[in-house]
């Protein structure tokens, strides 16, 4: 019924994985996904001079804290756990997130 996907082979995805694993307890009972999309970004002005081979992710989280929450309010939740990552001058340049309810997702799945 719940998807996931991972692409958590370099040291900013685990980092990523560890944090949301800390701040979503509940993210392994539903839909997940990391994407690793920087490979789509380079050359970009963006990321010109940034060493790292990991500057944009993708993350699809479903959760029961997002339960009242507006998208704004959730993505606030994802980006206090990821402010350090983001922070850094070769960390994370962009993340692309959608992060769903359990019921939002069933009801984009029928």
């Amino acid at each position: 019924m719940f998807k996931r996907a991972m692409s958590t082979d370099g040291p900013v995805a685990r980092t990523i994985l560890k944090r949301l694993e800390c701040g979503f307890p509940d993210y392994k009972n539903f839909a997940f996904g990391l994407y690793n999309d920087s490979h789509k970004h380079k050359g970009h002005a963006g990321v010109q001079g940034n060493v790292s081979a990991e500057t944009h992710f993708r993350i699809e989280m479903v959760s029961k804290k997002f339960e009242g929450l507006k998208l704004p309010q959730r993505h606030r939740m994802v980006y206090s756990l990821l402010q350090d990552e983001m922070a850094q001058a070769n960390g994370i340049h962009a993340l692309q997130l959608s992060l769903k309810t359990p019921q939002e997702y069933e009801s984009k799945a029928k």
